[in-house]
């Protein structure tokens, strides 16, 4: 196992010139043997990422690709300084970072392993454009569109106030609640609210991401909080359980626990990207 990374920043432009920013973060004395792209949860950034978790990737020799999602972190203009987007273009977003990963390390398998927002966002993203340059998905606290299966409940209603809060203020003033260090647009809220009325996780063009998930035939894991009242556990389940290659693994914490305390998901995280999925593509 490597001692100390090697890192730097990294810029990857998407599909519309926005540029996405974050950082590479190498083993330093072994090459490293897998690269995990690595994103972050709805009304953060990638800091949320850096409290224990992407060392023990890269301690396990998994070359990590952490970025700051569009309107995010250091991913600018940041919503509050008038960036605007729907959650479609998040998606499409993933392939640039792909782009980016598999010609920088073009002998290496590369996996997707997101918390919450980018956990989704990567199901999107293979359910809708297929799994060939993927070799396998980590899904840490998936909560879209966990609601299906529940009743008019805490998180239903959240996502509902979620969407009003943005049309009054013109985004969701996360900041200023204190909940989150980013703001989130008002379109986007509204993706979440169609999502609730209609019961159906669906793009913009109709196309219907639930859909796609049993065709995903890559080794996919789930982690999961006990304690996770924005993912339930049991919804989360449910979720891929049509994916045939599927592992779920629960621990005991919270949403947030998830990333910011060290748990038993993170090693066995690790394990998986390690064993799991092609080895080359």
């Amino acid at each position: 196992m490597s001692e100390s990374p090697r890192s730097e920043l990294i810029e990857v432009r998407a599909s519309d010139g926005f540029v996405l920013r974050g950082e590479l973060r190498l083993p330093f004395s072994m090459p490293a043997r897998r690269i995990a792209i690595v994103s972050h949860a709805m009304m953060v950034d990638r800091r949320t990422l850096d409290r224990g978790f992407l060392a023990e990737l890269v301690a396990n020799d998994i070359g990590v690709i952490a970025f700051d999602q569009r309107g995010h972190g250091s991913s600018r203009p940041r919503v509050h300084e008038g960036t605007s987007f729907g959650y479609d273009r998040l998606v499409e977003d993933v392939q640039a970072v792909i782009d980016w990963a598999r010609a920088k390390f073009p002998t290496l398998p590369i996996s997707l392993v997101g918390h919450s927002l980018f956990a989704h966002v990567s199901l999107a993203h293979l359910a809708r454009h297929g799994t060939a340059q993927i070799a396998s998905l980590v899904m840490i606290g998936c909560n879209v569109p966990t609601f299906r299966w529940s009743r008019f409940n805490r998180l239903r209603a959240t996502i509902l106030g979620f969407d009003l809060l943005s049309r009054i203020f013109g985004r969701f003033p996360a900041r200023a609640l204190r909940i989150g260090s980013e703001d989130e647009p008002s379109s986007y809220a509204g993706d979440f609210t169609r999502w609730v009325l209609k019961l159906k996780w669906t793009a913009r063009d109709g196309f219907n991401y639930e859909d796609g998930i049993p065709r995903i035939d890559i080794p996919v894991l789930g982690v999961a909080g006990s304690r996770d009242w924005l993912a339930p556990a049991t919804d989360f389940a449910r979720l891929i359980e049509t994916i045939p290659a599927h592992e779920f693994f629960v621990v005991d914490t919270d949403h947030m626990g998830l990333m910011l305390t060290p748990n038993q998901g993170w090693k066995k995280i690790s394990e998986f990207l390690l064993r799991a999925g092609r080895q080359n593509l």
